[in-house]
């Protein structure tokens, strides 16, 4: 049996912070069961210093004797888990702040669980042991959002459409992050990255007389014609306009009303939607009007291309449209108000997502 003492000096050397979050943890029943364990064990337990439970590698589980945490039907052991110091740190402003999280921990959601187990000797012999998780390192903390890295500025109205995309560099070693800005302002600003969360503007592109909203990037090589890649931008101004560096090298003129839509098609071609009601299709190579798409019967005012060769569209007037060539081969009606938004699910099946001013979100996916 120990002593008043002797449990005062063993208990001094439990680290408090532990001790409260582990105790956060407990509900009721947990902490009767840990109560009574230790009420049956306290007489021959022999408690050594408990380390800060810190790894230095991402974890995903802290094991006790290298047994997983349990409940045990004996109640000779407890399974707690024990908040991570970047966890708690959050709500108890520790040392320890949330940005370095990703770096130390991979996650500031992972749990640390520590197993209680009195041995048969009657000794409590922690034996703490990380367990690898190379797929974890350098992960954000998503719990608590990204963060702000750069602002671009220069725009003198809102910015109403961003496109990012990467280029690779001569000798595919390393890829530049490039990203281009539509605005109020009637002008398309482009950016490069520069490393360390830099960006540098590079070019301010002029030529629209309205608001530009709608952007599209061409990759280089997808057109002959423009071997270093293209910008499409459509307006207010009812034109969709081909950038090629600094240059606009084809308006595209036919629509009667703001374009509020585009998507890049094969064969060097791209869609626009339009406030007119119709879906434009525009050679690239030359700017000239290949199709027009009539059905809808108000604004159309997304686009999407699927893989496999399809064109959605989506309406003030509450349906989509899916679009094989210039003929619609179906058109879906399960929202009740205007569909704002469209995006092609992964894989080869053709299935989607839209987003309407119904409020809801709906996926759809091949019968």
């Amino acid at each position: 049996m120990m002593d008043d003492a002797t449990m005062k000096a063993a208990s001094g050397r439990i680290d408090a912070a532990m001790m409260d979050a582990a105790s956060a943890t407990m509900d009721g029943a947990t902490m009767d069961a840990a109560s009574a364990t230790m009420d049956a064990a306290c007489g021959s337990w022999v408690v050594p210093p408990v380390p800060r439970v810190v790894p230095p590698v991402p974890s995903s589980s802290v094991l006790l004797n290298g047994q997983r945490p349990a409940m045990r039907d004996d109640n000779m052991s407890v399974a707690v888990a024990i908040r991570t110091t970047c966890e708690r740190s959050k709500e108890h402003g520790e040392e320890h702040g949330e940005e370095d999280c990703g770096e130390e921990l991979g996650s500031g959601r992972e749990h640390l669980d520590v197993l209680f187990q009195p041995e048969a000797s009657g000794d409590l012999n922690l034996q703490l042991e990380f367990e690898k998780n190379e797929s974890l390192k350098a992960q954000p903390d998503l719990k608590s959002g990204y963060e702000e890295r750069a602002e671009l500025t220069g725009h003198t109205s809102d910015v109403r459409g961003v496109l990012a995309w990467e280029v690779q560099r001569p000798g595919g070693t390393w890829a530049q992050r490039c990203i281009a800005t539509s605005s109020r302002d009637a002008t398309i600003r482009t950016y490069v990255s520069e490393g360390n969360w830099r960006y540098a503007h590079t070019r301010t592109l002029t030529g629209h007389t309205s608001y530009v909203g709608p952007l599209e990037h061409i990759p280089p090589g997808a057109v002959e014609q423009l071997p270093h890649g293209a910008i499409v931008s459509g307006s207010m101004d009812a034109t969709v306009r081909v950038w090629s560096g600094s240059f606009c090298v084809h308006i595209c003129v036919g629509h009667t009303d703001q374009v509020a839509a585009l998507a890049a098609l094969p064969g060097g071609r791209v869609a626009s939607g339009s406030v007119d009601r119709t879906i434009r299709v525009w050679r690239l190579t030359d700017g000239v009007c290949d199709a027009v798409m009539e059905g809808h019967t108000s604004s159309v005012l997304c686009l999407a291309a699927t893989s496999s060769g399809y064109l959605l569209s989506g309406s003030a007037d509450a349906t989509v449209r899916v679009w094989r060539g210039t003929e619609c081969v179906a058109v879906h009606t399960g929202h009740t108000d205007t569909v704002r938004s469209i995006a092609v699910l992964p894989g080869a099946d053709g299935g989607f997502v839209t987003g309407s001013h119904d409020l809801s979100v709906k996926v759809w996916d091949a019968q």
